[in-house]
This record gives C-alpha cells, structure tokens and sequence, in this order.
C-alpha cells in the first residue's frame, strides 16, 4: 500500500526531551501546594496516589512523584508518574509503573490538610471526555501534550531512579545505569517473564476490538514501543482523523504500558 493512502500511516510520539528541558523542568518536581492557607505536602500526594491507584509486580514499593498543573478552590491537579524499583545485587530492577494526571481532593481543617479523594481519567474512547470533565481549561492543554516534546512527565521517571539509588545506598550511577527488567542472574532465583507487552496489547483489542489485532513490540530497543495495527478496523476516512485516532492510540498504550516512564517513543503503525 503505498505511504500516501490515508490509511497506512505512522505515528510517532516521542517521549524524550533535551537535557536543558529536563533541567528546566527538575525545580516543579514535588512542588507542594497551598490551599486555604494550608500547605499540602507532596508526600500526602505522592503516597495516597500510589496507594489507592499504583500496583507492583516484583513485591516492591510503589513510589511516585508528580509535577503541578493547576488548582482550584480544595482540588490540586498534576501529572505523575508511579514506579516500582528493587535494588538487586546493586543495581536498580523496573517492576510496574504508571504515568498520568491526577486530581486530588483535599479537606482543611483547622488549619490541616488532609487528602480525601484522587480521580484520575478513564481509559479508551472515554478519555478525552474524562479529562475534560475532571479537569478545568487550563490544565487540559498540558495534559494532551504528553507524548509530545513538551510532556509534563519529563523527568519525573529520572528523580524516581536517583530517589530510589539513595534509599537503597546505591551510587548515583545506580539511576543512570542502563535499565534492567530483570534481576541479574545471581539474583534470580526463577525466570520471570515480562508479560508487560501482552498486556497492552490485550487492553488495546479490549478497546479497538479483534479486528484491529493490536501487535506491541519494541523497534530498535526497549525504549522505542511500536503498535502495529490492522487497516481493515479503521474505516477510509482523512489522513488528519486518521492520524488525531493514531495519536489516541498511542497515548493509550503509554498509558497501560507499566514501564511507561522508561520510553523515548510510541509509535503507532496502521497498514
């Protein structure tokens, strides 16, 4: 099919930014909030999301960090992203994680601040409109730049891996080392295998329906996700709707991917 029909395209979301952004962006990491007076510490935040939302797979801890988007009357927003990190034979293991926006209820009392509620957005087609819904105006721009190069989760991934370097005594190599998805042989005492690609792939047949017959692989490393797609469950349409689907597409496998925060790119192949 040549590249010109409107239903072959490839869509590329690139994940990575440029060491000065990162730079740039490293002082809103963990900003805490002021509502009412009250100061609202990131840690309320950070550990009441991994707890009621984060998940592990390798019997770890749940840690997230986040960087603001905005606030409203005794609602914060941000964007965060959650990772599970094991120090094995010292070096850092990936185990789960998630990356997305969150809005985070909070209750004062007497000068006191106490989390009550986080809501995060729904999956699939019912995205956008949860966004929008749970949201106000000025965040949403930010929150649908993310898989762009201006993506509110830049760098929150890299202060994960330094955080957890210094909680488990590694050197400050640990969190810069190539990055592992498996313990190192000596300290694994069974295979494991990394269903994490499957799972995306069955959340985006769930979605998409069979017909679509989602394929998710790596292209060039473990820092490049690739979904290939059948043309045969997108009907003709124009090349500008086929690619705004794509990017939805996209969007959605970061989402369910666990490792999400180790990406440079999604890449979303419809042929």
């Amino acid at each position: 099919m040549p590249a010109t029909d409107p239903r072959f395209l490839a869509v590329a979301v690139l994940l990575a930014c440029t060491g000065g952004q990162k730079n740039q962006s490293a002082g809103t990491i963990n900003r805490p909030f002021i509502v009412d007076g009250a100061r609202i510490e990131p840690d309320s935040l950070n550990e009441y999301l991994a707890a009621r939302r984060g998940f592990t797979s390798r019997g770890g801890d749940m840690r997230c960090a986040y960087k603001p988007l905005g606030q409203g009357g005794t609602k914060v927003f941000v964007w965060a992203v959650c990772g599970e990190l094991l120090a094995v034979d010292g070096q850092l293991v990936d185990g789960s994680g998630m990356s997305l926006p969150a809005a985070f209820e909070i209750e004062i009392d007497g000068g006191h601040s106490r989390v009550i509620g986080v809501e995060v957005p729904e999956d699939g087609n019912r995205y956008s409109a949860s966004i929008r819904r749970i949201f106000p105006a000025r965040t949403w721009s930010a929150i649908f730049a993310n898989g762009g190069p201006n993506q509110p989760a830049t760098g929150l991934g890299d202060y994960l891996r330094a955080q957890a370097a210094a909680r488990f005594g590694l050197p400050p190599s640990a969190a810069t080392a190539s990055r592992l998805h498996a313990p190192p042989r000596s300290g694994l005492k069974r295979p494991i295998r990394d269903n994490s690609l499957e799972r995306v792939a069955s959340a985006l047949r769930d979605s998409l329906g069979k017909a679509a017959n989602p394929q998710v692989a790596f292209q060039k490393d473990s820092t490049h996700l690739l979904v290939q797609l059948a043309t045969v469950a997108f009907p003709t349409v124009s090349e500008s709707v086929l690619t705004a689907q794509a990017t939805r597409i996209a969007s959605f496998a970061l989402r369910h991917y666990e490792k999400a925060d180790q990406l440079d790119s999604v890449t979303c192949l419809i042929s």
